[in-house]
């Protein structure tokens, strides 16, 4: 699979740097084998894993295993890091993410000028979209 997948795109530089109706040609039918080839590569791999299945199967086994056969990447979960320490259980990164917004939302570090503007945009927009009957933003 890799060399065809290669081929190609071998195809597609001659094409780039050359392109006439031969290159253009023989690009194309490259192109097709491999597609091809993927798509019944992709169908086989799928009827294996159907016949294999056991008559009760965990659907998380089963909609990891479609998501592969489709080509999507599994969802990302990174570790954070945080003062050299490597976080990665879901708690921990919860609490380390309402530090720092609760650090980065506070009125620390503002006048207080500034905070009691604020405070007044606030209740003014409260109050407008408890007009318009909007409780929860």
């Amino acid at each position: 699979m890799h060399r065809g997948s290669k081929t190609r795109e071998n195809m597609r530089h001659r094409l780039k740097d050359k392109n006439n109706k031969d290159n253009l040609d023989k690009y194309r039918h490259t192109r097709n084998i491999v597609t091809s080839t993927i798509r019944k590569a992709r169908r086989q791999c799928w009827e294996d894993f159907c016949s294999n299945l056991p008559p009760k199967i965990n659907s998380k086994q089963l909609w990891s295993f479609i998501a592969k056969v489709k080509g999507r990447p599994p969802p990302s979960n990174p570790p954070f890091i945080v003062n050299g320490n490597i976080i990665t259980e879901a708690n921990e990164k919860a609490n380390v993410l309402l530090k720092h917004y609760v650090k980065t939302s506070s009125d620390e570090g503002f006048s207080q000028e500034f905070i009691e503007q604020k405070q007044t945009f606030q209740n003014t927009l409260i109050h407008s979209l408890r007009k318009i009957n909007i409780t929860h933003i």
